[in-house]
């Protein structure tokens, strides 16, 4: 019998969130001399009667020389088609955010909300990256790490 499957063409045609964000993480280590690092990790849900089908996962900043800490960036929250994504970011980016897009708040399920951002598709999720990323206080974390890195 012959396969039955469909058409398997052009699977590596497209980047999935979760490359995007571990391409993104390999940039902060030479802006910073490998002072600072990120790394793309698989969080649990926090409420896994509303999230049990969803993959979450968060970019966090770390250092070597700063063992017991890490700063995350973001975590970004989907199903298995990806898009609709969720990016949950951080109170401390919040309002630069704000000036340049509509923040929400989701319910975390664990007594409280948490601020975010909604992409449709690929292209959305790669220009509120880049808001994410280029914002003022979160630069202003990333050099303060690295202050603290030497």
């Amino acid at each position: 019998m012959n396969s039955l499957w469909g058409n398997f063409d052009g699977a590596n045609d497209f980047k999935i969130p979760k490359a995007i964000l571990e391409e993104q993480a390999l940039y902060i280590a030479k802006m910073t001399k490998n002072k600072l690092y990120c790394e793309v990790l698989e969080e649990q849900s926090i409420d896994d009667y509303y999230e049990e089908d969803y993959f979450r996962f968060k970019l966090v900043i770390k250092s070597e020389f700063l063992r017991n800490y890490e700063f995350t960036v973001l975590t970004i929250k989907h199903k298995i088609l990806q898009y609709p994504l969720n990016i949950l970011i951080p109170e401390e980016i919040v309002s630069d955010i704000k000036k340049e897009k509509d923040v929400g708040q989701l319910w975390n399920g664990n007594g409280g909300f948490e601020h975010h951002l909604t992409a449709s598709d690929d292209q959305e999720f790669i220009k509120l990256l880049r808001l994410i990323l280029s914002s003022e206080n979160l630069m202003r974390i990333v050099k303060t790490l690295y202050q603290m890195a030497k």
